[in-house]
């Protein structure tokens, strides 16, 4: 059992810093009242040993008739060359939000672990874990205190500095030994697993400090924008009520599905066997579209939907997480939250803006640069393509993309019979849907209705993709093997990717796991190019003056930055390079530059 100190005197303090100097390596964490990036509050720092022994220095407990506390600023002045000596380790969990706080008092934390991050290298399906559940799977024993009943008891929910100094001592001491023991558990495991190490050490470590930078820069919107964009949308709604109660000749809810499917078994043509999971008539966009033409009240209750999802899912919401601060919207980039190492934006998230609705480019538009800036965009060109090139090792589409052919209109003009300078465009969009759709495994069934064509025209040109591109084929079957043999799969920098409930005799289960495993593979390749751009990126900008230039938003195989607009042409042919050669391929990566005034407005602007 640790010996766990509640430290409110400095004598005590000073005999814990004396204690840190003397280890290479603690494990900390900071309880917050989380307000937002800039002014959130830090209730107490809990620190763990090696050396049996476990601290609490509350700093903010505010309850009636709470002791006296050391001051926070004196705290994190003794701790600062602590949290920053390059020769301690760091431990923690979720320390990306530990590094955005600890920034507001100008302290850098460096060689750092997450444990969240060593579970998900290690294991691809443990995902955001709590510590609880990371205890049940990487130890025999655990102990952890229930986070909710000590809320529910002193009735502070979200409030920790409510909470007696005492009972904080003892539920986060023993929740930081924790945190230190999963570390040395699985730090361990990591040493017997050298390209998970390397992933972990190379790309998920460093990537920690470069999503914090562009959390913290945020992105500039034109608030003015947004609120008249919601006015509009505000009184077209109004607009599509009332024309949807004239034609129907009664008031109704737009957005009940109970109406709505009302309405619905009105309708002859409506196939009543489509239901919910509930088993209830379904009222989903799909179904209302199929019967839109024909009835125009179905037309307004899709475009109401639309529209009111515009409204209350991306522009009020964007309006309320303007920071007051910075004037900004600062979104969470989360590491562990996908199969495949693809990071995930949330509050708000900014990789789901919509850019197909009617109005949906208002909302880019608002996402503006600041005075005398650009928003550029660098975005990886047909990535997912290259990266099969690359693994299948397939001779034609290596071939096309050395030569730096347009892959789409080169497979059109094997199914059209066509030479490549008279393909039009809408025989490479099709090839296009058929190159992207057979890679990942689609049916002859599904080919056709995506194309709109007969099963057999669909299996045609199935057929021709592959013998086109043979091994494709080959590739696909390999990797679906590879993962029934071993249970996971690899991408092209080694992490380990483990898909649930391979093995079965299920024909069409396995052709679902199947296309899993190859989505998988491609996806989890290209968000590792995709890291190591943005860190071989971050690294670049140490030095560089950042009012001059900002890494702002991570869109997939995109990046977006925000660039004064005397530096646009030489940063632009910089991040083009880094991101070209942050990895190896067997097919050349290639990346489009584009600049606006606006993130709408950049997409017409190639440079």
């Amino acid at each position: 059992m640790k010996t766990l100190s509640l430290i409110l005197t400095q004598k005590k303090f000073d005999c814990l810093i004396e204690k840190i100097n003397k280890t290479n390596i603690f494990a900390f964490h900071l309880e917050m009242n989380f307000l937002d990036i800039f002014s959130t509050k830090i209730v107490g720092i809990s620190i763990s040993l090696i050396s049996e022994y476990t601290a609490y220095l509350p700093l903010s407990h505010d309850y009636e008739n709470a002791p006296e506390q050391l001051d926070t600023n004196v705290v994190l002045k003794y701790l600062k060359p602590l949290f920053e000596n390059v020769k301690i380790y760091k431990i923690s969990r979720n320390i990306k939000q530990q590094i955005l706080i600890l920034k507001n008092h100008n302290i850098i934390l460096n060689n750092i672990f997450d444990i969240n991050l060593e579970s998900y290298v290690l294991n691809n399906l443990s995902g955001k874990f709590d510590l609880l559940k990371l205890s049940k799977i990487w130890l025999k024993k655990y102990d952890i205190s229930c986070f909710e009943n000590i809320f529910n008891k002193f009735k502070c929910q979200n409030n920790f500095n409510k909470i007696p100094v005492d009972i904080a001592a003892s539920y986060l001491c023993n929740n930081v030994n924790i945190i230190l023991i999963l570390h040395i558990i699985m730090w361990n495991e990591l040493q017997k697993d050298l390209q998970s190490k390397k992933v972990f050490q190379t790309i998920e470590i460093p990537m920690i400090g470069v999503l914090s930078s562009i959390e913290r820069n945020g992105v500039l919107v034109d608030q003015q924008l947004l609120s008249k964009q919601s006015k509009l949308i505000h009184n077209n709604l109004i607009e599509l009520k009332l024309q949807a109660h004239k034609i129907l000749g009664d008031s109704f809810n737009l957005s009940s599905p109970k109406q709505i499917r009302t309405i619905l078994c009105k309708i002859k043509e409506i196939d009543l066997n489509i239901k919910t999971p509930k088993g209830e008539l379904s009222t989903n966009c799909e179904v209302l579209s199929k019967f839109a033409s024909k009835y125009p009240l179905l037309k307004i209750i899709l475009k109401y939907r639309s529209l009111l999802k515009l409204k209350s899912s991306y522009i009020d919401k964007l309006l309320m997480m303007v920071n007051s601060t910075s004037g900004r919207i600062h979104t969470s980039y989360q590491q562990s939250l996908t199969v495949t190492g693809r990071l995930s934006s949330t509050s708000p998230n900014l990789q789901n803006i919509p850019v197909n609705e009617s109005q949906g480019f208002f909302i880019r538009q608002a996402f503006i640069a600041g005075k005398f800036n650009k928003i550029v965009s660098a975005d990886y060109s047909q990535i997912e393509l290259r990266i099969i090139a690359s693994l299948s090792q397939d001779k034609n589409l290596l071939e096309a993309f050395n030569k730096d052919e347009d892959i789409h209109c080169a497979t059109a003009a094997e199914f059209f019979r066509l030479p490549i300078k008279k393909i039009n465009n809408q025989q490479r969009r099709i090839a296009k849907k058929i190159n992207f759709s057979v890679i990942y495994g689609i049916s002859s069934f599904g080919l056709a209705n995506q194309l709109n064509i007969n099963i057999k025209k669909a299996k045609e040109y199935i057929d021709i993709f592959f013998k086109r591109y043979p091994n494709v084929l080959t590739y696909i079957k390999n990797t679906y093997q590879s993962l029934v043999d071993k249970g996971y799969i690899t991408t092209l920098e080694g992490r380990k990717l483990y898909l649930a409930n391979i093995k079965t005799g299920n024909c069409i289960h396995s052709k679902s796991i199947e296309r899993n495993a190859i989505n998988a593979q491609i996806q989890g390749t290209a968000a590792e190019i995709i890291k190591k751009s943005m860190v071989n990126i971050d690294n670049w900008l140490e030095g560089k003056d950042r009012n001059t230039i900002k890494m702002i938003i991570q869109i997939h195989d995109e990046l977006l930055f925000e660039i004064h607009e005397h530096y646009i042409t030489m940063y632009s042919k910089k991040i083009k390079f880094l991101m070209e050669h942050s990895i190896q391929l067997k097919s050349p990566l290639l990346v489009k530059i584009r600049t606006g005034l606006n993130w709408n407005d950049m997409y017409n602007q190639i440079i």
